[in-house]
């Protein structure tokens, strides 16, 4: 696998195979990024979700998320955002990347392939303020911060970053 070229597909979850889906589901739950409980139901509702393959291998996941109004609302209340929800339809999240392939900037090849798919709809993303990797990612894709840091509900010891993108480029 060393020296090929990684490829990235976009497919709406209905369009998956089950193999597909079944390797995003675990990477995402193994990255500890979402709680297994109706994480099924929310992968279905996903608009798209993203592969990142290096040969036959899936290394790397994404999707644009349709998040229900509510949970929009309390993460924008929680970082007491300058911007509304209302004006974000589409979430960024679930983006992971498997350690043995990190550092060849994946994540930022998968966030810029779902800022294209999302052709200039308003996005917002979260990440945990240790992820370094992954704001570098988000900001190089014109998303920026908005408001502050906020205690995480699910890991005590994490704080959680808002990150907007208005949906234009550069």
């Amino acid at each position: 696998m060393i020296g090929q070229e990684p490829i990235i597909t976009l497919n709406p979850p209905t369009e998956c195979s089950r193999p597909g889906l079944d390797r995003f589901r675990q990477m995402v739950l193994d990255a500890g990024e979402v709680q297994a409980a109706g994480f099924d139901g929310r992968i279905a509702r996903a608009e798209i979700l993203t592969f990142l393959r290096v040969g036959p291998a899936i290394v790397g996941v994404g999707a644009l998320k349709r998040p229900g109004r509510e949970y929009s609302r309390g993460v924008f209340k929680n970082a007491h955002a300058k911007k509304t929800s209302d004006e974000f339809g589409l979430e960024l999240g679930w983006v992971v990347v498997e350690s043995a392939h990190r550092g060849h900037s994946y994540s930022l090849r998968i966030v810029k392939a779902l800022v294209a798919y999302a052709s200039g709809r308003k996005i917002y993303a979260t990440s945990v303020t240790t992820r370094i990797a992954m704001h570098k990612a988000l900001t190089t894709c014109s998303f920026e911060r908005d408001g502050a840091d906020w205690q995480s509900k699910r890991r005590l010891d994490e704080r959680l970053l808002l990150f907007v993108h208005n949906g234009h480029s550069g």
